[in-house]
């Protein structure tokens, strides 16, 4: 019989299982223990914790099971337990057309009983199942399905802190990077920047010098025209390497990024337009939340994260820019604070898995030559966690793209 299909949703279900950082034929001991605990409440033999990949099966926790810690998904009977949401139970595979003829039946270890309860994450993706195996036709008792049930939720807890310390540590190692980086990036850029103002200055005399419309001139106005992109460039990197030098206070968030957003509304072209929600509502609060940033930087902010939604939609259409009430989310160093919410919507194509993994490290950009420099999210990303928050982003099934900037609110 063919495979289990996969789930609608199995790209993004996969994306999400390489967050916890546990590749096919890696075992883990803590998930063993789950292993050995669904073997002996189930009474069989053996006892697995399983991890669907795109096209293997992998089989962190193990009991009492000879055959590798890695199969085939075509093979895996877990599979079949990603598409459904409670315990699936086959009590005997020889006699079920899902499985009569698959290769864990007909050959080693032989398996005749399965029951399996799907891994379902806080986002509802399916990663696997915890599951006991016999090569004895079996069935369960309806307890045993019930702590089958909460070995699952065991494992999504254990996952869940693998998640958690992967993101700690990546934060870390891009932070660490920044900062190296951005020291780096100063000196350098102070020194080519003192280096192009006299080239900028020269390129102009001899421009008015020239003959209008002569090769000469154009060739001066290409050579003033790279040195000025050089000079945008140069600015870009000492906005980076600064990442906040003015002061950060306690700002009306209301206020502070309204007047951001009308700042940055005058820079856009005309058929780009901005619209606000959420900031009245916010405003009319008893006591409108303050957020600890700077001036500037709350310009800097908005300006390149409505600059790229605009330079994704080709300089057309209506940018979003919401503001809203939030929590910023339990860390290893602080609890779960309320927080203010600043969401830049647009309605450009979704941005690929690969560029949202890349899209925060300095210098990357999707854009032409001389188009970017490649520095505007990554200075968003030094401010914003320089003021103690975070950003995040989501994208549609096939359009639209949402940057939430999300911040602690000050007392």
């Amino acid at each position: 019989m063919p495979p289990a299909p996969p789930p609608e949703n199995d790209a993004a279900r996969v994306a999400v299982l390489r967050q916890y950082g546990i590749e096919p034929g890696v075992a883990d001991e803590a998930l063993d223990g789950v292993a050995r605990a669904a073997s002996r409440v189930l009474g069989v033999p053996m006892g697995l914790v399983t991890l669907v990949d795109q096209d293997a099966q992998g089989l962190p926790g193990a009991y009492g099971w000879g055959n590798g810690r890695i199969t085939s998904r075509e093979a895996a009977f877990c599979g079949h337990t990603i598409l459904g949401g409670s315990v699936l139970e086959v009590g005997d595979a020889l006699h079920d057309a899902r499985f009569a003829d698959n290769v864990l039946v007909t050959g080693a270890p032989h398996l005749r009983f399965y029951a399996g309860a799907p891994l379902v994450t806080p986002e509802g993706h399916k990663l696997g199942s915890v599951c006991g195996l016999d090569t004895r036709p079996g069935c369960l008792a309806p307890w045993q399905r019930e702590v089958l049930e909460d070995l699952a939720r065991t494992v999504i807890d254990i996952l869940e802190g693998y998640r958690r310390q992967n993101a700690l540590a990546a934060r870390k190692q891009q932070t660490d990077r920044l900062t190296a980086l951005g020291e780096l990036s100063a000196g350098m850029a102070h020194e080519i920047n003192n280096a192009l103002q006299p080239l900028v200055g020269l390129t102009g005399v001899l421009k008015e010098n020239a003959e209008p419309d002569s090769r000469m001139q154009r060739l001066l106005t290409t050579m003033e025209s790279s040195a000025l992109y050089a000079r945008a460039v140069v600015r870009d990197v000492l906005a980076f390497a600064r990442s906040d030098s003015e002061a950060v206070e306690a700002q009306d968030a209301p206020r502070v990024f309204d007047d951001a957003v009308t700042f940055v509304e005058r820079l856009m072209p005309a058929d780009l337009a901005i619209a606000r929600e959420g900031f009245d509502a916010v405003r009319a609060e008893d006591e409108p939340p303050l957020v600890r940033v700077s001036y500037h930087g709350a310009v800097q902010v908005v300006q390149n994260l409505v600059r790229n939604a605009a330079d994704a939609m080709g300089e057309r259409g209506t940018v979003v820019v919401r503001l809203g009430r939030g929590e910023l989310a339990e860390t290893a160093d602080a609890a779960a604070r309320p927080a203010v919410t600043l969401t830049i919507c647009d309605d450009a194509p979704a941005i690929d898995a690969d560029t949202r993994r890349r899209m925060f490290d300095p210098f990357f950009t999707t854009k032409p030559v001389n188009k970017g420099s490649g520095l505007g999210l990554s200075t968003v990303l030094g401010l914003v966690r320089g003021w103690g928050g975070e950003i995040t982003v989501e994208s549609g099934a096939e359009r639209g793209n949402c940057f939430t900037v999300t911040l602690p609110v000050a007392s």
